[in-house]
């Protein structure tokens, strides 16, 4: 089942329509032969129609309706609230960008309206459709309607068809309203009939609770019509919704796939294929809108101001999804009045759609053709300011990366993705590009998601080497920061000449004890300890923390880390005695220095807990992992991960002492935070899901005393 948008070379004013054809009398149809004159009547040039005269027998009211789109799909709810909403003196406006099926729909409920010869009850004088794709000048709409009820279109049209249309109850459907040179003339002229219109344009309508725009399909919906279409081409489902996902599940779209497919027989993979390397060539089947989906866009797009343009071609730059109105002005140097202008212009004519404070495009065709046709028709200077001013923009737009803001983060990584595709395609470096790119590489990999990281880590790093040479300290930085995610994967080959190697640049450039050396140092130390290299890792972390007490202080926070890291490795050896002043020593400086509520603070308690809890010294342990449960939730909330870190950390001590009871609810609100603010696939979330069955095991009846 399928749709379609019926526009300039598909849909007729008043003639015929073959076996569903528009009626001004039984039996007989008005056609081209019929036109016996032309009027021209205050400079417009007027046709008339031969009204035919049968004695005795009076003219039946007009039943004009569009043929019935071929494999329509059934969008039952816009369907009801149209017929809901019909009701005498109204004025009805359907929206939306071209190819959404617009007049494809209207058709479907005309004829449920009026499915045999006879106009409906509530409209009992007929049904009258204008397409204004066909005929754009309103004078003629007005005459058509006027000749139509036998009125003598004098002395101006619009007069002519208020007398025509005084005291009757008709639908009168003006399709392609956009097009229309003077749509409210014939607003004025329908004296209280309903109207429906369809437009491009959502300022066309007359009254916004009668407004209603028209979306892209729903999946199953939008599958539906590419096998309609496609027939036996098209029975690998999973295919066709790969298909449907591409065109943004466009109804025109999916007609012309699915056509397509059958006419040449081809197989849907292969389309696919072709689709995902030229989706607007793809898309390209003749030469008329309804024929072509770029012709379509280009002539919806060519009606929107010359910023609005400009905005577009900015849209084109971005991801496909939700963007602020700020990043568009700030990239062109908009004010805020201007942006809001613009964008609401595109959002107008369906282009866009509002989401609260953030806009995004309302089907994926309109970013495709922005980026594909908008973008590439500027010159490749223009396209790198414009890349470039983007890159700057989205910096300052990124926030610090810490849980508060990971909100904030996540809607703008997408966009950073986007450019560093663009930068890449361009073959050009840009230093400001590659500090966005370790911002947003950080946030990636808090939130696990490696595989995305690594390319901007990658990125990043490539820019540094091109702009700033291989043994800059800047490029000793994106080594550590690639090292470090290899090192958080166990990638531990991969990461370890990462490592070394920048531990060389700081050693060479800034010297042996500048403290970031000490940060090289303590990044190579933390990958051996991780090989369970304790022999090799101990030398570097007393190296390291030799450099931070000289340079920054025995007071430094700096200096703490390297106390926690040294206790870390006599902790994995079992070193108890030799870790307990070194983890003393660091709480006593973070309480010093960032006070005793400093998240960091928690952080040298939970590492005490560690120690204590190895001897078996829960008593000891308790009080300090409760402190920093209540520092976490007031310093960082209820909901964030280091919280549910304490949760789980005081749960497994609990049920170390069999105290299974208390410990339950803990792991499960250890559990739906990691779900919820890391993800069910989140290796961290994983473990805690696993912790949780094995203490459901241990967890019988027996045990419910404690």
């Amino acid at each position: 089942m399928s749709e379609q948008e019926t526009g300039p070379d598909t849909v007729g004013s008043v003639s015929g329509y073959g076996d569903q054809e528009s009626r001004s009398l039984p039996g007989e149809r008005i056609e081209a032969r019929d036109i016996t004159a032309i009027n021209v009547v205050s400079g417009t040039q007027i046709i008339e129609q031969l009204i035919l005269h049968l004695p005795g027998r009076k003219p039946p009211p007009p039943l004009q309706r569009p043929p019935l789109a071929e494999h329509f799909t059934d969008r039952e709810q816009e369907q009801a609230w149209l017929l809901d909403n019909l009701k005498p003196g109204r004025i009805i406006t359907l929206c939306g960008p071209g190819g959404m099926g617009k007049t494809a729909l209207v058709s479907k409920v005309l004829w449920k309206l009026a499915p045999g010869d006879t106009p409906p009850d509530l409209f009992p004088d007929g049904i009258l459709f204008h397409s204004f794709y066909r005929q754009s000048e309103v004078t003629i709409a007005l005459e058509q309607i006027a000749l139509t009820f036998g009125e003598d279109p004098h002395p101006t049209p619009a007069l002519a068809a208020q007398r025509a249309l005084s005291r009757r109850h008709a639908l009168l459907i003006f399709d392609g309203a956009e097009e229309a040179d003077h749509l409210r003339y014939a607003l004025e002229a329908r004296a209280g009939n309903t109207v429906l219109i369809t437009s491009r344009r959502r300022t066309d309508a007359d009254d916004p609770r009668y407004l209603r725009d028209l979306h892209p399909l729903p999946e199953a919906d939008a599958v539906a019509v590419v096998q309609a279409w496609g027939a036996e081409q098209a029975t690998n489902e999973e295919i066709i919704r790969q298909i449907c996902q591409l065109v943004g599940n466009l109804p025109l779209a999916l007609r012309l796939a699915g056509r397509y497919l059958a006419l040449h027989q081809e197989e849907a993979e292969e389309y696919l294929h072709w689709l995902q390397e030229s989706p607007l060539a793809a898309l390209d089947q003749g030469m008329s809108q309804q024929e072509s989906v770029p012709l379509l866009l280009e002539r919806s797009i060519m009606k929107l101001s010359e910023d609005a343009q400009q905005a577009l071609v900015v849209v084109g730059l971005l991801a496909p999804t939700a963007f602020e109105r700020d990043i568009i002005a700030q990239v062109l140097h908009f004010s805020q009045a201007q942006a809001r202008q613009v964008l609401n212009e595109l959002q107008e004519y369906g282009l866009l759609l509002r989401q609260e404070q953030s806009y995004e495009v309302s089907h994926a065709l309109i970013h495709t053709y922005a980026r594909q046709v908008r973008l590439s028709g500027k010159e490749a200077t223009q396209q790198a300011a414009l890349v470039a001013r983007l890159v700057t923009v989205l910096r300052e737009h990124f926030p610090e990366v810490d849980h508060p803001n990971w909100e904030a983060c996540e809607r703008l990584v997408p966009h950073i993705q986007a450019c560093a595709a663009h930068l890449e395609q361009q073959s050009t470096a840009q230093a400001e590009a590659a500090a966005l790119f370790d911002q947003a590489g950080w946030y990636l990999q808090d939130r696990a998601r490696y595989e995305q990281a690594a390319p901007l880590y990658q990125r990043a790093l490539a820019i540094r080497e091109q702009e700033l040479g291989p043994h800059h300290p800047d490029t000793a930085s994106g080594l550590n920061d690639l090292a470090g995610l290899y090192w958080e994967q166990g990638k531990y080959p991969e990461a370890e000449p990462l490592y070394q190697r920048a531990l060389a640049i700081c050693e060479q450039q800034l010297g042996p004890t500048h403290p970031h050396t000490a940060t090289s140092l303590n990044n190579l130390a933390l990958l051996y300890q991780a090989q369970g290299k304790y022999a090799e890792a101990e030398p570097l972390y007393r190296r390291a923390l030799a450099i931070r007490e000289q340079e920054l202080g025995p007071h430094h926070p700096d200096t703490a880390a390297s106390l926690n890291d040294l206790a870390s490795l006599y902790w994995a050896q079992g070193k108890y005695p030799e870790a307990k002043p070194l983890l003393q020593r660091a709480l006593a400086i973070r309480e010093q220095q960032l006070g005793s509520h400093h998240p960091d603070t928690a952080s040298s308690l939970h590492n005490l807990v560690l120690l204590y809890w190895a001897q078996g010294k829960y008593a000891e342990a308790e009080p300090l992992l409760q402190r920093a449960l209540v520092i976490y939730e007031r310093e960082l909330g209820s909901h964030h991960p280091d919280r549910a870190s304490s949760l789980r950390n005081l749960a497994l001590l609990y049920q170390d002492q069999g105290r299974y009871v208390e410990a339950k609810p803990l792991l499960q609100r250890a559990l739906a935070i990691y779900e919820n603010e890391l993800g069910a696939s989140h290796p961290t979330t994983q473990i805690v899901r696993q912790s949780y069955t094995s203490l459901l095991q241990d967890f019988s009846p027996r045990n419910e005393k404690h």
